[in-house]
C-alpha cells in the first residue's frame, strides 16, 4: 500500500519492527491550520481573530471584514495580509496576525510605512501594534 494509505495489519506490522509510521509534514513555523465557520486558516490565532471580528460585526463594532487581501507594495512587490476591516467613522485599516516574525515580514513592514494607505494592525499573543501607512489617501 501506499504511504498515506496503509492497512492497520501494516501499521500494525511496522510499529511492532520499530519503524515510525509516516506522519504529515508540520508547518515550517509550527502553526496549525484551523478551521472556522467552514473557512481554513493559517494558524490557530487567525482563526480566533476571524471569530473575534465576527463578533464584533454582529455587536455593530464594526461594518465588514474580509480575509486574504493582496496590496500592492511599490512598484514590484505585494503583501497579502489576513484582514480587511470597515468600521464605523468611516475608518479602515489592515490586520495580519503573527504568531514569528521572519526576515520577509520585517522588508515589507518596512514597504509598508513606505507605500502603505492604510494603518496596520500586527496582532501578536503579547498584544496589537498599530502602524500607520506611509500615505495616506486623499479624503473627499
Amino acid at each position: 500500500m501506499t504511504e498515506d494509505r496503509m492497512s492497520i495489519a501494516e501499521w500494525r506490522r511496522r510499529l511492532s519492527a520499530g519503524e515510525t509510521p509516516p506522519t504529515k509534514p508540520r508547518n515550517k513555523y509550527k502553526a496549525v491550520r484551523t478551521i472556522y465557520n467552514g473557512v481554513g486558516y493559517d494558524s490557530k490565532a487567525e482563526a480566533a481573530r476571524a471569530r473575534n471580528l465576527d463578533l464584533m460585526l454582529s455587536a455593530g463594532e464594526i461594518y465588514a471584514w474580509f480575509r486574504q487581501v493582496k496590496l500592492p507594495l511599490g512598484p514590484d512587490d505585494t503583501w497579502r495580509l489576513d484582514f480587511l476591516v470597515f468600521a464605523p467613522g468611516p475608518t479602515v485599516w489592515l490586520e495580519d496576525v503573527k504568531g514569528r516574525e521572519t526576515p520577509d515580514f520585517r522588508r515589507k513592514l518596512k514597504l509598508w510605512q513606505k507605500y502603505g494607505q492604510y494603518e496596520l494592525h500586527i496582532i501578536k499573543s503579547s498584544g496589537t501594534l498599530v502602524v500607520p501607512g506611509g500615505r495616506m489617501p486623499p479624503v473627499t
